[in-house]
């Protein structure tokens, strides 16, 4: 195992030989390639409601985005009531202020337009809201929202115990159990923010697990954001498998935020740019923004950008294998102008087609002026394949053939923060 802390190979390797011994008897994965949604907690956070969500619904059909995949609507934190559970069941209770009809009214209303529902609770005893958690509850958890027609469950890493805290791959298999004994197909999410390098064991109990702390639009320079999940993520392609993803968080497309009196938004380059790494990396496409704007003139873009069909394609090819950096070239220009970076990723799709990424990016530490926009080239030998062979380049935010080329394609001039998504397709 490769990347792996010293102090935790005991306790890996013991969560593996534990683990073996049910792996082969587990249901198939519920989803095969990357699920894709949206997610109440980046533009919402707490302030949800039966309202909200049916128009939210609503607007993932009028934008074409069901159509394109996205039909996961998942329910956040604060969903449930403060007062604790059911006296009588024990069963958590959806607040009735703000969920009225209860959550089976939502699922029922998300089924009936082609959508499906997500939820959310925490593997210790609160939610980090505060909200009742799932210790101890496992079992009557997982069976609740079976009975309630939820589809999808995020699990947080909250108000954990000690004990969860030493082995919480054992805690997160025991939900992942009591899921499957409630016998409705549901997609797992585990979301313990990398801690204790859940990739090394959530791929045989888990859809997906989060490697990093949250990408928390308002807390940081956004793009910088952007940038440091992927590089946390560059090293993990090799413990993604189709079923089981990587999560890299929410997407941050079209979202605006205010921090310290300061807007913090990508550029459309920087959209761009995130969204074909989220694709490149296999990670779950789950939407953090407010969809019901997505039809006004000023989104047309972003929308334009996430229903991109070539784009997606590469997000749900069948080998469902993760992309990983494959050159990194790195130089200083002057001693006052800083450094820039050239990065070549790549990940092989069906039928001996590959998708990579150029990305031209640049520096944070200086003005952006310094910079100019650089052709960046690749070569066959960077995936590994022989020289002679001939490829067709499709530009896919372009929609456009490149021509084939042999051994060598050198790119047009690619601006700083942006890049270029291509297929190479065997040719002829």
């Amino acid at each position: 195992m490769t990347n792996v802390d010293p102090k935790m190979l005991p306790y890996v390797l013991l969560s593996l030989v534990m683990m073996f011994s049910f792996v082969q008897c587990r249901p198939a994965p519920v989803v095969q390639v990357p699920f894709m949604g949206w997610s109440t907690w980046n533009p919402f956070g707490c302030a949800i409601n039966e309202q909200l969500l049916m128009e939210i619904m609503d607007a993932m059909v009028l934008t074409g985005l069901r159509d394109h995949g996205y039909k996961y609507i998942n329910i956040d934190d604060c969903w449930m009531s403060s007062v604790g559970r059911n006296a009588t069941t024990q069963e958590l209770i959806p607040d009735p202020m703000k969920f009225p009809r209860g959550i089976s009214f939502l699922a029922d209303y998300a089924h009936s337009k082609g959508l499906l529902l997500g939820i959310y609770s925490d593997i210790g005893f609160k939610t980090c809201q505060g909200y009742p958690a799932s210790l101890g509850y496992y079992y009557l958890d997982a069976q609740t929202w079976a009975n309630w027609g939820i589809d999808l469950v995020k699990i947080d890493y909250c108000y954990t115990t000690p004990d969860i805290e030493a082995e919480p791959w054992i805690y997160y298999t025991q939900m992942g159990d009591a899921i499957i004994k409630a016998g409705r197909p549901q997609v797992y999410m585990i979301c313990n923010w990398g801690i204790s390098q859940p990739w090394l064991w959530a791929s045989q109990i888990a859809n997906s697990w989060r490697t990093t702390n949250d990408i928390n639009p308002g807390r940081r320079v956004l793009w910088s954001r952007v940038t440091e999940i992927l590089d946390l993520n560059r090293y993990l392609n090799i413990y993604s498998k189709a079923g089981a993803f990587n999560d890299m968080d929410q997407l941050e497309l079209g979202v605006n935020v205010t921090y310290e009196n300061v807007p913090t938004y990508l550029l459309p380059p920087e959209n761009r740019a995130h969204f074909a790494f989220w694709v490149l990396l296999n990670a779950p496409l789950i939407l953090g923004v407010d969809i019901r704007n997505l039809n006004n003139p000023n989104m047309a873009n972003i929308l334009a950008l996430i229903t991109n069909e070539e784009v997606l394609a590469v997000s749900q090819d069948p080998l469902a294998t993760q992309g990983k950096l494959l050159r990194d070239d790195y130089y200083c220009m002057n001693e006052t102008s800083g450094c820039t970076r050239m990065e070549r990723w790549g990940r092989p799709l069906t039928n001996g087609s590959y998708a990579i990424i150029l990305f031209n990016r640049a520096s944070l530490d200086i003005n952006d002026s310094l910079y100019k926009p650089e052709s960046i080239s690749f070569s066959w030998q960077m995936l590994g394949l022989p020289f002679g062979k001939q490829y067709m380049f499709r530009d896919l935010f372009a929609r456009t053939d490149l021509g084939p080329f042999v051994d060598q394609f050198n790119s047009p001039l690619i601006s700083q923060h942006d890049v270029m998504l291509l297929k190479l397709t065997p040719y002829p």
